[in-house]
């Protein structure tokens, strides 16, 4: 399991022709090139998914080359709902991903939803699954998470 990126990157990191796409393209070449999988599931995630049309053929084409890899989503689910009840905060509403790193036990998030990364980084929500907190992949800068060391 490698890494999870957030609906608002997917763009970001498939669309060689997005204005942002050179901050994401080492995640792109990890999972082309590299030993990266892009890991996603539950039903929340799936919904966002959905309304990224157009990325649904490259998610069916990774999956084909084994470069995705959907986890349990009723796993991803039942822990979701789990955070909701005990970390009660009305600003806190990426559970799901929080979720998803959970179950897969993924080290790297992508993303650039400042509220998410910051639940991301809060060890707390993961202590109690016995997992660690997951590194956050912004930037060309972050490239450095697109290693092997990253993989489980």
């Amino acid at each position: 399991m490698c890494v999870v990126i957030d609906t608002c990157c997917l763009i970001s990191v498939f669309d060689r022709g997005n204005e942002d796409h050179m901050a994401f393209a080492p995640v792109l070449e990890w999972i082309n090139s590299g030993k990266g999988r892009m890991i996603y599931g539950g039903t929340k995630y799936k919904a966002e998914l959905a309304k990224v049309k157009r990325m649904l053929p490259i998610l069916v084409e990774l999956r084909r080359a084994q470069r995705a890899t959907n986890v349990d989503d009723s796993r991803v689910d039942q822990i979701e709902k789990e955070l909701i009840t005990n970390f009660v905060d009305p600003k806190f509403n990426d559970q799901h991903l929080v979720a998803v790193v959970i179950v897969s036990r993924c080290r790297v998030v992508c993303t650039l939803d400042k509220v998410a990364t910051a639940y991301l980084k809060r060890a707390d929500l993961f202590r109690t699954y016995r997992v660690k907190r997951p590194k956050i992949y912004r930037s060309r800068r972050n490239k450095n998470l697109c290693c092997d060391r990253n993989l489980i």
